[in-house]
């Protein structure tokens, strides 16, 4: 994929939200689909629609245990069990599975998904590497109760400086020496 409109969204976009109000652009996925994504105050609007909401689709690093995990948070507004959910990372060429729950259990109308520990290397943490800011989009492909699919695209945003401090907290990366 061609990565100027990536970097050049995540230069301007933010700054055009914070004076426009809500903005949405086609943004290109796996496969060379565009969707849609919309940004309002310097970040992401969760992607929704009637019945569900996107609560979290984020990476962080557990600063005490230096471990990482990928988490996923999705909101039913109807309180209705949906009969699965998929979570696919569409940034690159190729998407990656990370979550196919058959049976998923909600709490309080939330459905929430911790990965284990990701490896931290170049093989699965790319992006972490790449010392530029990039986003990341996370296609949710929900089967409600009601047996319609359901295909919600959340975008997740990462500044240098936030990956910067992943590869410190992952042990990749010393940390600066105090000025």
């Amino acid at each position: 994929m061609n990565r100027l409109p990536l970097f050049l969204c995540c230069l301007l976009l933010p700054m055009a939200a914070c004076t426009m109000g809500p903005t949405t652009i086609k943004f290109p996925i796996s496969g060379g689909e565009m969707v849609p994504l919309t940004f309002a105050k310097g970040g992401f609007v969760n992607a929704e629609d009637n019945d569900f909401k996107i609560e979290a689709a984020q990476f962080e690093v557990d600063p005490v245990t230096k471990r990482d995990t990928y988490i996923f948070k999705l909101i039913s507004k109807t309180g209705a069990v949906p009969r699965s959910i998929r979570v696919e990372d569409v940034s690159d060429e190729a998407p990656v599975t990370w979550v196919e729950d058959a049976a998923p259990k909600l709490t309080d109308r939330r459905w929430v998904w911790r990965s284990d520990p990701v490896p931290a290397d170049r093989a699965n943490l790319r992006w972490v590497f790449e010392i530029e800011s990039c986003f990341r989009v996370c296609r949710f492909t929900i089967v409600a109760a009601d047996g319609r699919t359901v295909v919600l695209h959340q975008p997740c945003s990462y500044p240098d400086f936030v990956k910067a401090f992943f590869r410190q907290q992952l042990g990749l990366e010393q940390a600066p020496a105090p000025r």
